[in-house]
């Protein structure tokens, strides 16, 4: 990869807190066009596989992150009493709304930030949903992958196609674990958040 990919590793390599806006990942190089045309078709297409691995990244997170969250619900509707909607609410108001996890605490019917720790679990929703998105983000990029070069040479690049969207993935997941440690004026700029306050909503009780 080129431009983008250099943005994005020296952003990473910098210790930069915020979250990386390039484009994450510049398949300009690693995926070379092999079709023949114009400099202009080339970008063209480019162009438009960036825009379907984007499309990729958004909706493998989304339903991920959909999988992650009823995993755990449907574990916590066997507590007595049910604590389902109120792992959902949390996740809410701590991630969309930005509440600190003490203040919040008293919203979901808890009485201490250590409560809302031990329900939220924010760090194993986290890595959840990195086990999850990886292989389902790879599968996605690659079956796009197939109609801008052959199978051959998406086989010669598959181990650092696996690489570089495992290091976007970990990077997003980073980005997220910061975002979480920020205690007063948190926004959800991060991938992670901005996708889960959409995802959120079909689990939210009417």
């Amino acid at each position: 990869l080129a431009t983008q990919l250099r943005q994005y590793r020296i952003h990473v390599r910098s210790g930069n807190p915020n979250p990386y806006k390039g484009d994450e990942i510049d398949w300009e190089q690693r995926l070379p066009d092999e079709t023949g045309g114009s400099l202009v078709e080339a970008e063209e297409k480019q162009d438009a596989f960036l825009k379907a691995y984007r499309q990729a990244l958004r909706d493998c997170l989304d339903g991920v992150l959909a999988e992650a969250i009823s995993t755990q619900m449907t574990k916590l509707q066997k507590r007595q009493p049910p604590k389902d909607q109120a792992y959902v609410q949390g996740l809410h108001l701590f991630h969309c709304k930005g509440l600190p996890m003490g203040k919040l605490a008293a919203q979901i019917g808890l009485s201490s930030q250590v409560q809302v720790n031990r329900l939220l679990q924010l760090k194993r929703l986290r890595a959840d949903v990195r086990h999850l998105l990886i292989p389902q983000l790879q599968a996605q990029v690659r079956a796009e992958a197939l109609n801008y070069i052959s199978a051959d040479r998406l086989k010669l690049l598959d181990q650092t196609l696996a690489h570089l969207l495992t290091e976007r993935v970990d990077q997003m997941i980073d980005d997220a674990a910061r975002e979480a440690q920020i205690p007063k004026g948190r926004t959800a700029n991060s991938v992670f958040s901005h996708q889960l306050c959409q995802t959120i909503h079909q689990f939210i009780a009417g």
